[in-house]
């Protein structure tokens, strides 16, 4: 911390309160700014995610029905509305 520190004076030529160099390091640890432990951690479950063939429903039951044929129902129904598209999307297969 006292070299980063260093450094800011030198380029800046002001002096940095280390109460504030701590914030600064604490705020980029927190938004994964900073390599680490955490950070790689983060990365490894973002990568595990973006491989995944079918993601898990985030807001089923939520945002929208979970239950499959409740599902199927209320997006049928975007398309049957006066309202939605004009035609339906290809379907996707059963499983």
């Amino acid at each position: 911390m006292e070299q980063v520190g260093a450094e800011y004076l030198k380029k800046y030529g002001e002096f940095m309160m280390p109460d504030r160099l701590n914030k600064l390091v604490e705020d980029l640890e927190n938004k994964m700014f900073l390599e680490g432990e955490r950070a790689a951690q983060a990365h490894q479950a973002l990568e595990t995610y973006r491989k995944q063939d079918v993601r898990p429903m985030a807001f089923a039951g939520k945002q929208y029905e979970a239950d499959p044929v409740k599902l199927r129902a209320q997006l049928d129904g975007f398309y049957q509305s006066k309202e939605g598209p004009e035609k339906l999307p290809r379907t996707m297969p059963e499983n």
